[in-house]
Protein backbone atom coordinates (compact mmCIF):
# COMPACT_ATOMS: atom_id res chain seq x y z
CA UNK A 1 0.00 0.00 0.00
CA UNK A 2 1.69 3.44 -1.24
CA UNK A 3 1.39 5.93 2.13
CA UNK A 4 0.28 9.40 1.76
CA UNK A 5 2.20 11.18 4.71
CA UNK A 6 1.24 15.09 5.41
CA UNK A 7 2.61 17.01 7.94
CA UNK A 8 0.74 19.04 10.79
CA UNK A 9 -0.14 22.00 8.73
CA UNK A 10 -0.44 20.55 5.31
CA UNK A 11 -4.08 19.71 5.57
CA UNK A 12 -4.86 23.39 6.47
CA UNK A 13 -2.48 24.38 3.39
CA UNK A 14 -4.32 22.07 1.29
CA UNK A 15 -8.14 23.85 2.12
CA UNK A 16 -6.21 26.93 1.50
CA UNK A 17 -4.63 26.27 -1.56
CA UNK A 18 -8.32 24.64 -3.11
CA UNK A 19 -10.29 27.72 -1.95
CA UNK A 20 -7.36 29.99 -3.90
CA UNK A 21 -7.60 27.89 -7.09
CA UNK A 22 -3.86 26.65 -6.99
CA UNK A 23 -5.08 23.46 -6.75
CA UNK A 24 -8.12 22.69 -8.28
CA UNK A 25 -10.57 20.82 -6.70
CA UNK A 26 -12.87 20.60 -10.54
CA UNK A 27 -11.39 19.15 -13.44
CA UNK A 28 -8.43 17.48 -12.60
CA UNK A 29 -7.29 13.99 -13.72
CA UNK A 30 -8.50 10.78 -11.42
CA UNK A 31 -5.99 9.76 -8.65
CA UNK A 32 -4.87 8.51 -5.59
CA UNK A 33 -3.26 11.38 -4.72
CA UNK A 34 -6.06 13.66 -6.39
CA UNK A 35 -8.71 11.40 -4.38
CA UNK A 36 -6.38 12.27 -1.12
CA UNK A 37 -6.09 16.39 -1.93
CA UNK A 38 -9.78 16.45 -2.97
CA UNK A 39 -10.86 14.49 1.11
CA UNK A 40 -8.33 16.56 2.76
CA UNK A 41 -9.63 20.01 1.74
CA UNK A 42 -13.21 18.83 2.72
CA UNK A 43 -14.88 19.70 6.15
CA UNK A 44 -14.01 18.19 9.02
CA UNK A 45 -11.20 16.88 7.30
CA UNK A 46 -9.43 20.27 6.89
CA UNK A 47 -10.14 21.03 9.89
CA UNK A 48 -9.15 18.02 12.06
CA UNK A 49 -6.29 16.60 10.31
CA UNK A 50 -3.92 18.84 11.31
CA UNK A 51 -4.31 17.89 14.87
CA UNK A 52 -3.66 14.33 13.97
CA UNK A 53 -0.08 13.84 14.39
CA UNK A 54 1.04 11.74 11.68
CA UNK A 55 -1.88 11.21 9.74
CA UNK A 56 -1.39 9.62 6.31
CA UNK A 57 -4.19 8.15 4.05
CA UNK A 58 -4.56 5.59 0.97
CA UNK A 59 -7.39 5.71 -1.68
CA UNK A 60 -8.50 2.72 -4.76
CA UNK A 61 -10.63 3.33 -7.12
CA UNK A 62 -14.10 1.93 -7.16
CA UNK A 63 -13.96 1.60 -10.51
CA UNK A 64 -18.00 1.98 -10.90
CA UNK A 65 -19.72 3.46 -13.15
CA UNK A 66 -19.66 7.02 -10.76
CA UNK A 67 -16.30 7.43 -10.70
CA UNK A 68 -15.75 6.63 -6.92
CA UNK A 69 -13.07 6.80 -4.98
CA UNK A 70 -12.23 6.03 -1.63
CA UNK A 71 -10.09 7.41 0.61
CA UNK A 72 -8.94 5.87 4.44
CA UNK A 73 -7.23 8.00 6.16
CA UNK A 74 -5.18 6.72 10.04
CA UNK A 75 -3.40 9.00 12.45
CA UNK A 76 0.22 8.02 13.55
CA UNK A 77 -0.49 5.28 15.53
CA UNK A 78 -2.12 3.71 12.40
CA UNK A 79 -5.88 3.78 13.83
CA UNK A 80 -8.51 4.99 11.44
CA UNK A 81 -9.67 8.40 11.86
CA UNK A 82 -12.11 8.24 8.71
CA UNK A 83 -13.33 8.33 4.84
CA UNK A 84 -14.60 9.46 2.37
CA UNK A 85 -16.09 8.49 -0.87
CA UNK A 86 -14.84 11.19 -3.40
CA UNK A 87 -14.97 11.74 -7.39
CA UNK A 88 -11.92 13.83 -7.56
CA UNK A 89 -12.70 14.85 -11.18
CA UNK A 90 -15.72 16.44 -10.12
CA UNK A 91 -14.52 17.44 -6.27
CA UNK A 92 -18.11 16.35 -4.96
CA UNK A 93 -17.82 14.22 -1.91
CA UNK A 94 -20.51 11.88 -1.94
CA UNK A 95 -20.23 10.08 1.92
CA UNK A 96 -18.08 10.10 4.62
CA UNK A 97 -17.35 9.01 8.68
CA UNK A 98 -14.90 10.18 10.70
CA UNK A 99 -13.02 8.92 13.74
CA UNK A 100 -11.30 12.48 15.05
CA UNK A 101 -9.63 12.41 19.24
CA UNK A 102 -9.35 15.18 21.17
CA UNK A 103 -6.13 15.93 21.84
CA UNK A 104 -5.05 18.26 24.98
CA UNK A 105 -4.93 21.21 23.06
CA UNK A 106 -8.04 20.75 21.00
CA UNK A 107 -9.76 20.26 24.58
CA UNK A 108 -8.59 23.21 26.42
CA UNK A 109 -9.35 25.51 23.42
CA UNK A 110 -13.72 24.17 23.16
CA UNK A 111 -13.59 24.29 27.16
CA UNK A 112 -11.75 27.80 26.72
CA UNK A 113 -14.99 28.84 24.08
CA UNK A 114 -17.95 26.20 25.56
CA UNK A 115 -17.71 27.19 29.19
CA UNK A 116 -19.21 30.96 28.82
CA UNK A 117 -21.32 30.40 25.92
CA UNK A 118 -23.08 27.33 28.03
CA UNK A 119 -23.00 30.08 31.02
CA UNK A 120 -25.00 32.64 28.18
CA UNK A 121 -26.97 30.30 26.26
CA UNK A 122 -30.45 31.14 26.45
CA UNK A 123 -32.30 27.88 25.77
CA UNK A 124 -30.19 26.38 28.87
CA UNK A 125 -31.35 29.48 31.10
CA UNK A 126 -34.66 28.56 30.32
CA UNK A 127 -34.04 25.00 32.23
CA UNK A 128 -32.06 26.25 35.12
CA UNK A 129 -30.68 29.68 36.58
CA UNK A 130 -26.91 29.40 36.48
CA UNK A 131 -25.46 26.43 34.25
CA UNK A 132 -22.05 27.53 34.99
CA UNK A 133 -22.18 25.76 38.17
CA UNK A 134 -22.16 22.45 37.02
CA UNK A 135 -19.23 20.68 35.81
CA UNK A 136 -18.65 19.67 32.18
CA UNK A 137 -16.79 17.43 30.42
CA UNK A 138 -16.66 17.27 26.86
CA UNK A 139 -15.56 15.21 23.47
CA UNK A 140 -16.31 14.95 19.52
CA UNK A 141 -19.30 13.33 18.48
CA UNK A 142 -18.47 12.49 15.52
CA UNK A 143 -21.52 11.40 14.03
CA UNK A 144 -22.86 14.47 14.39
CA UNK A 145 -19.73 16.32 13.84
CA UNK A 146 -19.75 18.60 17.23
CA UNK A 147 -18.44 18.88 20.40
CA UNK A 148 -20.71 16.78 23.00
CA UNK A 149 -20.67 18.17 26.03
CA UNK A 150 -21.88 16.30 29.04
CA UNK A 151 -23.69 18.85 32.27
CA UNK A 152 -22.98 17.13 34.81
CA UNK A 153 -26.26 17.15 37.45
CA UNK A 154 -26.27 13.77 38.69
CA UNK A 155 -30.18 12.29 38.25
CA UNK A 156 -30.61 15.43 35.79
CA UNK A 157 -27.44 15.66 33.46
CA UNK A 158 -27.92 16.72 30.18
CA UNK A 159 -25.76 16.00 27.33
CA UNK A 160 -25.95 18.78 24.53
CA UNK A 161 -24.08 18.97 21.08
CA UNK A 162 -22.42 22.36 20.16
CA UNK A 163 -21.62 23.05 16.65
CA UNK A 164 -19.19 25.66 15.32
CA UNK A 165 -18.24 27.24 11.94
CA UNK A 166 -14.87 25.17 12.65
CA UNK A 167 -14.84 22.84 15.28
CA UNK A 168 -11.43 23.22 15.86
CA UNK A 169 -11.09 27.59 15.68
CA UNK A 170 -14.44 27.53 18.29
CA UNK A 171 -15.87 30.01 15.65
CA UNK A 172 -19.72 31.04 15.98
CA UNK A 173 -20.74 28.12 18.59
CA UNK A 174 -24.60 27.23 18.73
CA UNK A 175 -26.59 24.60 20.04
CA UNK A 176 -27.54 21.92 17.96
CA UNK A 177 -29.02 18.77 20.26
CA UNK A 178 -30.15 18.27 23.74
CA UNK A 179 -30.75 15.25 25.87
CA UNK A 180 -31.73 14.18 28.89
CA UNK A 181 -31.12 11.46 31.23
CA UNK A 182 -32.70 8.45 32.66
CA UNK A 183 -35.83 9.46 29.66
CA UNK A 184 -37.11 6.48 28.38
CA UNK A 185 -38.61 6.06 25.24
CA UNK A 186 -42.14 5.60 24.93
CA UNK A 187 -42.52 1.58 24.44
CA UNK A 188 -39.84 1.15 27.54
CA UNK A 189 -42.33 3.45 29.62
CA UNK A 190 -45.14 1.74 28.61
CA UNK A 191 -43.53 -1.91 29.00
CA UNK A 192 -41.65 -0.89 32.83
CA UNK A 193 -44.93 1.23 34.12
CA UNK A 194 -46.84 -2.38 32.58
CA UNK A 195 -44.73 -4.64 35.35
CA UNK A 196 -45.10 -2.43 37.63
CA UNK A 197 -49.19 -2.56 37.11
CA UNK A 198 -49.24 -6.25 37.47
CA UNK A 199 -46.77 -5.92 40.64
CA UNK A 200 -49.33 -3.28 42.53
CA UNK A 201 -52.66 -5.42 41.49
CA UNK A 202 -50.89 -8.46 42.85
CA UNK A 203 -50.96 -6.61 46.22
CA UNK A 204 -54.90 -7.31 46.34
CA UNK A 205 -54.98 -11.05 48.06
CA UNK A 206 -58.04 -12.07 46.82
CA UNK A 207 -56.95 -10.98 42.91
CA UNK A 208 -53.73 -12.75 43.33
CA UNK A 209 -55.31 -16.04 44.88
CA UNK A 210 -57.80 -16.13 41.98
CA UNK A 211 -54.95 -15.29 39.13
CA UNK A 212 -52.44 -17.35 40.99
CA UNK A 213 -54.97 -20.52 40.41
CA UNK A 214 -54.16 -20.68 36.82
CA UNK A 215 -51.31 -21.74 34.79
CA UNK A 216 -49.66 -19.90 32.34
CA UNK A 217 -51.71 -16.39 32.97
CA UNK A 218 -50.36 -13.60 30.96
CA UNK A 219 -51.43 -10.00 31.52
CA UNK A 220 -51.39 -6.66 29.61
CA UNK A 221 -52.15 -3.01 30.37
CA UNK A 222 -52.54 0.05 29.71
CA UNK A 223 -52.49 3.70 31.18
CA UNK A 224 -56.33 5.18 32.15
CA UNK A 225 -55.13 8.29 33.74
CA UNK A 226 -52.62 9.87 35.78
CA UNK A 227 -51.02 7.37 37.40
CA UNK A 228 -53.74 4.81 37.15
CA UNK A 229 -53.65 2.08 34.92
CA UNK A 230 -55.88 -0.71 33.95
CA UNK A 231 -54.38 -4.22 34.58
CA UNK A 232 -55.97 -7.52 32.38
CA UNK A 233 -54.84 -11.09 33.56
CA UNK A 234 -55.54 -13.87 30.91
CA UNK A 235 -55.04 -17.60 30.45
CA UNK A 236 -55.06 -17.86 26.96
CA UNK A 237 -57.87 -15.95 25.53
CA UNK A 238 -59.93 -16.14 28.67
CA UNK A 239 -60.52 -13.02 31.06
CA UNK A 240 -59.83 -13.86 34.11
CA UNK A 241 -59.53 -10.55 35.87
CA UNK A 242 -58.99 -6.89 35.77
CA UNK A 243 -58.08 -3.91 37.77
CA UNK A 244 -57.04 -0.42 38.35
CA UNK A 245 -54.15 0.48 39.85
CA UNK A 246 -51.80 3.60 40.87
CA UNK A 247 -48.34 2.85 39.63
CA UNK A 248 -47.22 5.53 42.15
CA UNK A 249 -49.06 4.63 45.21
CA UNK A 250 -48.75 0.54 44.35
CA UNK A 251 -52.03 0.40 45.42
CA UNK A 252 -55.56 -1.11 43.62
CA UNK A 253 -58.07 1.20 43.09
CA UNK A 254 -60.80 -1.10 41.87
CA UNK A 255 -60.69 -4.70 40.86
CA UNK A 256 -62.88 -7.46 39.08
CA UNK A 257 -62.69 -10.90 39.10
CA UNK A 258 -64.25 -12.77 36.07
Amino acid sequence: MRRYCVNRWAAGLIAALVLMGVVPAFGQEASEAAAIETAAAHPPFAAWLPYMEGWYAAAYDTENAYGIWMVQFWDGEGSEIGWVMVNPVTGRIFNQQTGFYVTDDLYAGAEAVIGPFLAAEPSLLELMEDPSQYPFYLDYNNDLEGWGVYLDRGADSIYLVVDFDDDTAFTNPRLVHMWFSEVATYAEWVEANASKAAAAAFTNAELAAAVRSHQGWTSTAEPVEGDAWQVRFYQVDQLLAVATVDVTAYTVIDYQIE
